[in-house]
């Protein structure tokens, strides 16, 4: 992230420092050749005077020449659809993905807490928070694409929705223009449910 920050001192010692790089901030509206110091995980410094930069990266432990790329806070992708998540993970990274939001228009792994095990066993290249689709929790307990679901069955989806909210969600993510058969009531049990836990909905209409 890119933030302002008082003078440093001149002893003071980074991390890194990133030089010669366009430093864009959509924030600020910064859009400028510049030096990127971090110390400790947070940027320390910023500055687009040469002689300056030259001094920061004299005090880095390791220093990267970015000269003719691009260096920005990592872009956050809240609309996506997993496919095979390891290879989407190393396609998002590279174009500057840092957090990405899965598990919308409907469709999602169930139950979260195994596919999260799952993938952070794998390895992780940025930072994944998935919803929980309403289709695939219709899917779960029996309900065909052109059926409403039962009271039990909108009942099991709600306590399948807790259990993934429990155990990370995001929300809930609805995609009723591919389950015609979606109801109203499905869709307001588990928004509330989602509600209740502090989490969100996101629809695809019909």
């Amino acid at each position: 992230r890119l933030r302002g920050v008082a003078d440093t001192l001149a002893d003071t010692s980074y991390d890194l420092v990133i030089t010669n790089g366009t430093v864009i901030d959509p924030l600020s509206g910064t859009d400028a050749i510049a030096t990127v110091a971090v110390q400790g995980g947070p940027i320390g410094r910023i500055t687009s005077e040469p002689a300056e930069g030259s001094s920061l990266a004299s005090r880095a432990g390791r220093v990267i020449d970015a000269s003719g790329r691009v260096v920005s806070p990592g872009f956050i992708n809240t609309h996506t659809h997993e496919g095979v998540i390891l290879e989407s993970m190393k396609v998002f990274v590279k174009d500057g993905i840092t957090t990405w939001v899965g598990g919308n228009c409907g469709f999602s792994a169930i139950p979260l807490a195994d596919y999260y095990d799952g993938i952070e066993a794998d390895g992780l290249y940025n930072n994944y928070a998935s919803l929980t689709g309403l289709n695939a929790l219709r899917d779960r307990v029996g309900v065909d694409t052109f059926d409403a679901a039962s009271p039990a069955q909108i009942a099991e989806m709600v306590a399948s929705l807790s259990e993934d909210m429990e155990a990370g969600g995001m929300g809930i993510s609805f995609g009723a223009y591919y389950n015609p058969g979606c109801s109203y009531e499905e869709m307001l049990a588990t928004a509330k449910e989602a509600a209740r836990q502090g989490g969100m909905a996101a629809s695809h209409i019909r």
